[in-house]
C-alpha cells in the first residue's frame, strides 16, 4: 500500500494508504520496527536458505555491476555506513541485465520487505507493508492510522506478493520464489474467516487485527485479492502441492458465494439487466462489488485465473460475464469530457488511476470466456480506454483522479501507471494490435524516468519501487511494498510481450493537442497520436531530433 496522495475525496478505508510518515507514529511502533529489521530472529528465513536480500549503496552496486555485469550480486539494508559485499550463501535477489529478450524483475527489495514467521500454526511468509529510507537503506514499518495501528503486513500486500512470486516461480523456476509464493499463500489462508471473507492485517506479534478500519471482515478488497492470488496458484502448485491446492479451492467455494449473493441482489433490483453503457459516474449499474469498479476490476481478474485452472466453474463464468457486463456499461463514452474512455471508478470519486484495471481485466475475460457472446463488447470497452483515455494520458500528463471534470494532477504512483501497463499488455495479448504494445511500452517507460521528475521510480539494481511522484520535482524516497509489488507486476507484463529493456529508455520531447513524441537513448523515436472521437490510436516511428 502507498501514498495516494491527500484528498477531499477518499473514502475512509483508503486512508491508510497515505504515507507512515503523514500520520501519526508511536515510539513503540517505530522501536518495534527497527528491532525487527536489525534483530530478524530465527524466523526471518527459509531453514536452509539464505537470509534475506540486502542493500548496497547505489554507486557501490553499480560499480560492482560495471566491474562484473555477469556477476550475480546482493545488497544488504545498511542503517550505518559500511555496506559489504554478501557471501554465496547469501539468497539470491536475481540478476539485473536481461536473459535474452524477457523483461525480468529484480525482487531483491521485495525479499528484504518480506519475512518468515508462525501464524494459526503455519508456517507463513509475509510482505511488510512500508520501508523509509534511512542512511542510504530501509527500515521496515507498520501501518498507522491516525494513531490507530493496523498492523506490520496484510492481505492486500501479501496477494500482490504472491503473484510475482508465483510468475517468477512459473517462468523462471528457481526454489525461493516457490517457497515464498507457498508461505504467502498459507500466510492469505490464515486471514479467511470461519463465514469464507476476509480479515486483512496482522499485528507485530503475529495476531490478526480483526477491527480495523482497513481489516474488518470483508469479501471486497481484501477478499478478491486473496481469491487472485490462490487462484494463480493453483495452476502452478496443482501438481507440487495438491494438498495446499485442496486447501485453496475450499477457501474460494467458501468465498464466492459472497460475491454472488451480493451481485444476484444487486440484479434483481435492476431486473436482472447490468444496466447500459454511459449511464454516468454517478449511478453505477448492478453487477460491481461494493458498486466500485476498480474493486471488481480485481475480482474479476482472479475469476479468470480460476478458470484457468477449473475451466468447467459455470459459476465463476457466470459471476465473471457478470461483472465484465458491468464494468463495460459503467464507462464514460461522452467525447470531450475530461473522462472520455475510462471506465469510471466509484460515484465518489469518477476516476481514479490506482487500482483501475478494468481494461486488464476485461482483456483477460476474453481469453477464458472466447465463446461468449458479449466478449466482443468487452473488447471495445477496453479498446475506448486504451485508445481514448490511455493514449491521452500518455500524451499529456497521469493524473492522480478526476472528479467531476476537475483534475487532480499528484500523486502519481506505481499503483496507477501499473495497471495501466498490465491491460495494455494483455488488450496486445489478446487482439494482437501492436499499437497497444507500443502504449504499454510507454506507459512502462514512467518506472525508468519518462515522468514529470525524470527519474526513474524503479531502480532496478535494488529491486526498489519508490512510492511516487508527489509533484513536479518532488520523487518519495520510500519504498514500501504495494509501489514494489506494481512497478514488478509491470515489469513482469512487459516481458511477457516481448518488451526489451532499452525500449524503455524513453522521454517525453514534444506535446500538442492530439500528439506527442517521444525519443529514446538509442536515437529511435516515436509519434503517438490519439483523437478526442474514441477512433484508434497511432504510434508511428520516426527520425530523432538530436
Amino acid at each position: 500500500m502507498a501514498l495516494t496522495g491527500s484528498s477531499i475525496w477518499r473514502r475512509v478505508e483508503h486512508t491508510p494508504r497515505v504515507k507512515v510518515e503523514q500520520t501519526a507514529r508511536s515510539d513503540q511502533t517505530e522501536a518495534l520496527s527497527a528491532a525487527a529489521l536489525e534483530k530478524p530472529g530465527r524466523e526471518s528465513s527459509l531453514a536452509g536458505d539464505a537470509a534475506p536480500a540486502a542493500h548496497l549503496g547505489e554507486f557501490a552496486a553499480r560499480e560492482q555491476l560495471a566491474r562484473d555485469p555477469g556477476q550475480e550480486f546482493l545488497t544488504r539494508v545498511q542503517l550505518r555506513q559500511g555496506a559489504t559485499r554478501q557471501g554465496a550463501a547469501t539468497q539470491r535477489a536475481g540478476k539485473v541485465e536481461q536473459r535474452g529478450p524477457r523483461l525480468r524483475p529484480n525482487l531483491g527489495h521485495l525479499n528484504f520487505l518480506g519475512e518468515w514467521g508462525q501464524l494459526g500454526g503455519a508456517r507463513v511468509h509475509y510482505t511488510w507493508i512500508y520501508a523509509d529510507q534511512v542512511d542510504g537503506g530501509f527500515r521496515r514499518m507498520q501501518a498507522d492510522n491516525m494513531g490507530h495501528v493496523e498492523g506490520k503486513t496484510c492481505v492486500d500486500d501479501v496477494a500482490r506478493a504472491a503473484l510475482v512470486y508465483l510468475d517468477e516461480a512459473a517462468s523462471a523456476g528457481g526454489t525461493d520464489s516457490l517457497a515464498r509464493a507457498r508461505g504467502s499463500l498459507e500466510f492469505i489462508l490464515g486471514l479467511q474467516a470461519d463465514d469464507g471473507e476476509f480479515f486483512n492485517f496482522v499485528y507485530l506479534d503475529n495476531t490478526r487485527n480483526e477491527k480495523g478500519v482497513t481489516s474488518y471482515k470483508s469479501h471486497g478488497w481484501w477478499g478478491v485479492r486473496a481469491l487472485w492470488a490462490m487462484a494463480r496458484g493453483l495452476r502452478v502448485f496443482e501438481q507440487r502441492d495438491p494438498a495446499l491446492c485442496a486447501r485453496m479451492r475450499s477457501s474460494i467455494e467458501r468465498l464466492l458465494p459472497h460475491l454472488d449473493q451480493e451481485l444476484s441482489a444487486q440484479l434483481k433490483g435492476a431486473g436482472g439487466k447490468p444496466g447500459a453503457q454511459g449511464a454516468g459516474p454517478a449511478s453505477p449499474p448492478p453487477g460491481l462489488i461494493e458498486g466500485d469498479s476498480a474493486v471488481t476490476s480485481t475480482a474479476a481478474l482472479g475469476l479468470t485465473e480460476l478458470l484457468r485452472a477449473d475451466p468447467g466453474n459455470k459459476t465463476a463464468a457466470r459471476l465473471l460475464a457478470t461483472m465484465c457486463d458491468a464494468m463495460a456499461a459503467y464507462q464514460d463514452t461522452t467525447p470531450g469530457d475530461a473522462t472520455f474512455g475510462a471506465h469510471y471508478s466509484h460515484p465518489d470519486e469518477h476516476w481514479h488511476g490506482w487500482g483501475n484495471r478494468q481494461t486488464w481485466a476485461l482483456a483477460e475475460a476474453a481469453k477464458v470466456l472466447h465463446d461468449h457472446p458479449h466478449r466482443g463488447q468487452w473488447i471495445g470497452s477496453a479498446r475506448l480506454e486504451a485508445d481514448a483515455f490511455f493514449a491521452r494520458l500518455l500524451a499529456t500528463h497521469i493524473p492522480r483522479a478526476i472528479h467531476e471534470g476537475e483534475t487532480q494532477d499528484y500523486d502519481q504512483i506505481a499503483y496507477a501507471v501499473g495497471s495501466m501497463v498490465s491491460g495494455l499488455a494483455a488488450l496486445h495479448e489478446v487482439t494482437g494490435e501492436e499499437r497497444f504494445k507500443g502504449l504499454a511500452t510507454i506507459a512502462g517507460s514512467w518506472f525508468y524516468g519518462n515522468n514529470p521528475v525524470g527519474r526513474p521510480v524503479y531502480d532496478e539494481v535494488r529491486g526498489v519501487g519508490l512510492d511516487g511522484i508527489r509533484g513536479p520535482g518532488d520523487i518519495s524516497d520510500n519504498a514500501g511494498a504495494e509501489s514494489t509489488i506494481e512497478a514488478l507486476l509491470a515489469i513482469q507484463a512487459l516481458g511477457r510481450i516481448g518488451v526489451e529493456r532499452g525500449e524503455l529508455e524513453l522521454k517525453r520531447v514534444q506535446t500538442q493537442p492530439g500528439m506527442a513524441r517521444f525519443e529514446g537513448s538509442g536515437g529511435a523515436a516515436l509519434e503517438l497520436r490519439y483523437r478526442d472521437d474514441g477512433a484508434p490510436s497511432e504510434l508511428r516511428e520516426s527520425a530523432t531530433t538530436r
